[in-house]
């Protein structure tokens, strides 16, 4: 990422997932560490989206009724989407990342972007620490 510091919202998920990597006990491997980061983004997203009540998740049953794609399928078709959201995130934060992907009201695409969050996170905190 171009930026030096990361957008207020990812440094405070970086400080949290740095005090639970610090209360954890025994050897924490970088599965165990992504996962850490994982539930502190997913703490997140939960709190976002209980701020917010939108149009998309209203009508998020209506799209329950589409025919569901194939998941290589469906993350091809989306890949784009969810690379514009991880920019979003780090340029103008999680919460508004958050916002957007909630209006789009496909579970898919925000299980996808999370996913996809976490593991570009964990490789941006793990490339500056070894800078």
């Amino acid at each position: 990422m171009p930026q030096e510091n990361f957008h207020p919202d990812l440094e405070k998920i970086q400080q949290e997932y740095q005090t639970r990597l610090g209360a954890a006990e025994g050897e924490m491997t970088p599965e165990k560490e992504k996962e850490v980061l994982k539930q502190v983004i997913a703490e997140r997203f939960q709190a976002v989206s209980q701020d917010q009540t939108t149009q998309a998740d209203k009508d998020a049953s209506a799209k329950a009724a589409e025919k569901p794609l194939e998941k290589s399928e469906a993350r091809e078709k989306y890949q784009y989407a969810i690379d514009a959201l991880i920019r979003t995130a780090f340029e103008k934060g999680l919460t508004k990342a958050v916002q957007e992907v909630r209006n789009m009201g496909n579970a898919f695409l925000i299980d996808a972007f999370h996913d996809e969050l976490v593991n570009k996170f964990y490789s941006e905190i793990k490339s500056r620490e070894n800078a």
